[in-house]
């Protein structure tokens, strides 16, 4: 038998990042880009800073998880010939003018990451004191510091992605694609009406995933959220 045959449909950084494991596993992978607009990679933050999320249970744990990854994955993908992905922990603010607020997230933060070094030392700061780190805050803000806190930029990291999934041998098409069942209800993948052969199908579509799934009866509640991003340029 040959390399077993993995589409994934999706081009952001969960498709990427599945095109890359897989094809560095053996698999003979075709990623589609469907190239939408919207894409949460390249509009996110890129915030990677589990600790003082309000998630819990499963949700949590993924996160928590996915962020204590991200150290050996940049190490990985170095090796792999992706030097520079726009990783960088230069710590983060939860910032709030109620003081209680902050206590709380203090707290939460230390007690989820008690016995590990992954946050840094915590730390509470009055409002002149974040200020002082991020002039921008309003007067009225205190904030909770977390060391820790990191950042990725999502462009970079799903084109480092990317550029190590083709070297392992993954070939991306651009298009528009459509599932459907056959008779024997295998799931098939076609990009702009030319099926695509394949022994296994990842959808990490975002937004876009529930609308690839219905044909085959399966969606999984992933729907556009809204967000908003304010860029500035802080001197000094």
């Amino acid at each position: 038998m040959g390399a077993p045959r993995v589409v994934v449909v999706g081009c952001g950084v969960a498709g990427a990042a599945a095109a890359w494991s897989l094809a560095r596993g053996g698999a003979a992978v075709t990623v589609v880009d469907g190239a939408g607009p919207g894409s949460a990679t390249a509009a996110g933050a890129g915030i990677v800073q589990p600790w003082s999320s309000t998630a819990s249970g499963p949700f949590y744990d993924l996160y928590a998880a996915g962020a204590a990854a991200y150290p050996r994955l940049v190490e990985e993908l170095a090796e792999d010939g992706a030097a520079d992905v726009g990783w960088a922990v230069p710590g983060s603010l939860v910032v709030d003018a109620d003081p209680a607020r902050l206590d709380e997230v203090a707290s939460l933060v230390r007690g989820r990451t008690a016995g590990t070094s992954a946050a840094g030392v915590v730390e509470r700061l009055s409002p002149a004191e974040a200020r002082a780190l991020f002039p921008p805050l309003a007067p009225d803000l205190g904030a909770v510091l977390v060391p820790g806190g990191a950042r990725v930029d999502g462009r970079r990291l799903r084109e480092g992605l990317l550029g190590a999934a083709r070297r392992h041998g993954a070939v991306v098409v651009r298009g528009q694609a459509r599932t459907h069942l056959d008779r024997g209800d295998a799931t098939v993948v076609t990009v702009d009406g030319e099926p695509l052969g394949a022994d296994g199908v990842v959808v990490a579509a975002g937004a876009w995933t529930d609308h690839l799934l219905a044909p085959l009866g399966c969606p999984v509640g992933v729907t556009a959220q809204r967000g908003q991003i304010v860029h500035l340029a802080a001197e000094g």
